[in-house]
């Protein structure tokens, strides 16, 4: 009876954890300054309703929530060596947070090709948007690889992806893409290497989107939209005003939000809120 009282005790404390105590921890991390591994676990355990943002990529889960990522693998990112039996090993964390970071509060999250890098969508502490590139293969409090302000370029940002050594953004909810490079940093003093539009679409007969998730192929770039529970196929190599190709909605929305479109070799998968998947091929 005692050891079932101290279960339930312990179980109510994980579940209480204070998530502002855990912003305050964050934006103190590094040297001998720690996170209280709570605050990973209620990270990784969170909904996307509870304002948590993610994205998978191969063997690699990327979460963020207010001023901390976490990078879930079962791959030591630096050495490119995967664990031989995932199941009986934990998975590889990697920890980012800290002043030196300059994260804030993060409101997207994107995985290089090669996941090498990771990009978030950072509201920085004066209120102004901007793109933070970070190595996915490091812990602790570290100053970003690149940092690209996003005035006079995107007047609402709302969701990021790579594409290469580009970055796809998706501008407020009419359906207006930008499109910067990942390369390029708001600190270089040289003005030919800071960000600039490199190209920008309209897509026409789009309104009052609530975009949760989009992906990028060779070819397409895909769009779920939660509000209508459709994807949007939108042609890549269409600039200025475009008209979207097709959309299509799937069984999986029906009862549940969509959270998550990923395309990768002509493969579509879709999962939603309740943690159903489906997979379709591309005609």
């Amino acid at each position: 009876m005692k050891k079932l009282l101290l279960c339930l005790i312990f179980s109510l404390n994980t579940f209480a954890i204070d998530f502002s105590e855990c912003q305050i921890e964050a934006q103190e991390y590094g040297g001998i300054n720690k996170i209280n591994d709570e605050c990973f676990d209620s990270i990784l355990s969170m909904s996307s309703t509870q304002n948590r943002v993610s994205k998978k990529e191969g063997n690699i889960f990327a979460v963020a929530h207010e001023n901390i990522i976490v990078l879930k693998s079962n791959i030591n990112l630096k050495l490119k060596i995967e664990k031989e039996d995932a199941a009986s090993f934990k998975p590889y964390l990697y920890k980012i947070a800290g002043n030196k970071t300059t994260i804030n509060k993060i409101s997207s999250v994107a995985l290089s090709s090669q996941l090498t890098k990771i990009a978030v969508l950072n509201e920085s502490s004066d209120g102004e948007k901007e793109i933070l590139i970070f190595s996915s293969y490091r812990s602790g409090n570290f100053s970003p690889l690149k940092i690209i302000k996003l005035k006079g370029l995107a007047k609402k940002p709302v969701k990021i992806e790579f594409d290469s050594d580009d970055l796809y953004i998706l501008d407020g909810n009419q359906g207006r893409i930008i499109v910067v490079s990942s390369l390029s940093d708001s600190r270089n003093p040289d003005k030919s290497k800071k960000p600039k539009l490199l190209k920008e679409i309209e897509l026409n007969g789009l309104s009052n989107l609530d975009v949760v998730s989009f992906s990028l192929s060779d070819e397409y770039l895909l769009l779920g939209d939660r509000s209508s529970a459709q994807i949007i196929f939108v042609d890549k190599s269409c600039s200025g005003q475009c008209e979207f190709l097709d959309k299509f909605t799937d069984h999986i929305l029906e009862s549940c939000n969509l959270e998550n479109v990923n395309l990768v070799n002509q493969e579509i998968t879709l999962t939603n809120t309740c943690g159903q998947r489906s997979v379709r091929h591309l005609n």
